[in-house]
């Protein structure tokens, strides 16, 4: 059956971020980072902002080290949460079970899509101040999630891609199933049968069908558009603009809520799809951020983004 175009969804539920100005009179760099589930931007910002970051000096905080950037911190809207049917929590997406993220993933179609579309709209509107190649997107546990899929469906109605991304202690929806149709396409053993190679997708508007992806990237990023339901009246090749954007992945090696694993998985399938990605891992530190991380984080953005080189 074919696909109809796809519509712009509907941004008006989230709520106004909160924004931090440079500390100094210019203003060079944006950061954008997304808070965890059950959390808001005026709770999860200013602790961030507030913490020493490990390396960097005494007493230095993301704003003494950025002091040109902007920090933008949204919050996400209020969704049910399926599985309980009950409970309502700020959430970017709606998902079954935090031990098992690939459980049910159907119910994280919605909201990926719709965050997806604002965290472009925020990248973009941060851009006209900033210019391209100064915007920086972040985000912690299902705020990394979120972030990583934006990074994933980056094309050029997104406007330019973010300079770098960093997350920390998250995970990245539908990992199983792109890192194995990117490590199939890789390895040229896209003849397999394995219940999804041979789809293919039409478009109901130009009557063509999308196949023999190229690139080991294409058919995984096809794969993620489908399980969002983005369909484009022009569908073509889906781009691979995600391989420009360096990624830093931080996680707790007792991340008691999204486990270390996931966080690897999110590594490993990033790189099988030619992302530039680098993957630490914390002793002693559960599900948050820590100094050390931050520390690294820092240094990872200052080696990898020419915003910081003047």
């Amino acid at each position: 059956m074919a696909h109809q175009p796809q519509t712009s969804p509907d941004l008006s539920a989230f709520p106004q971020p909160i924004t931090i100005n440079p500390k100094s009179r210019s203003h060079k760099q944006t950061f954008i980072i997304l808070h965890g589930r059950g959390d808001n931007g005026p709770s999860f910002g200013p602790a961030l902002l507030a913490l020493e970051v490990a390396g960097h000096g005494h007493l230095q905080t993301l704003p003494d080290i950025f002091p040109e950037a902007k920090f933008i911190f949204p919050t996400a809207p209020s969704r049910r949460v399926a599985a309980t049917n009950r409970i309502v929590l700020k959430q970017w997406f709606d998902i079954w079970s935090l031990k098992d993220p690939y459980s049910k993933e159907w119910v994280q179609s919605e909201g990926l899509r719709e965050t997806t579309a604002y965290i472009h709209e925020l990248v973009k509107e941060e851009t006209k101040f900033v210019g391209g190649g100064n915007v920086f997107l972040g985000g912690l546990s299902q705020g990394c999630a979120a972030v990583l899929v934006a990074l994933l469906l980056w094309d050029e109605d997104a406007g330019q891609a973010p300079a770098a991304c960093f997350g920390m202690c998250g995970w990245l929806p539908y990992a199983k199933t792109m890192t194995h149709l990117a490590r199939r396409r890789r390895l040229g053993t896209e003849n397999q049968d394995t219940g999804i190679e041979g789809q293919q997708r039409f478009d109901g508007a130009a009557g063509t069908a999308v196949e023999h992806l190229s690139t080991p990237g294409e058919q995984s990023i096809l794969f993620l558009q489908d399980q969002l339901e983005i369909h484009k009246p022009d569908a073509g090749a889906p781009s691979t603009n995600f391989r420009n954007v360096p990624v830093f992945l931080g996680h707790g090696e007792d991340d008691e809520k999204v486990l270390l694993p996931l966080g690897m998985q999110a590594s490993e399938c990033l790189e099988a799809l030619g992302a530039p990605v680098s993957f630490e891992s914390y002793r002693g530190l559960g599900h948050w951020y820590s100094p050390e991380m931050l520390g690294d984080m820092v240094t990872f953005l200052q080696e990898h983004s020419s915003a910081f080189k003047y």
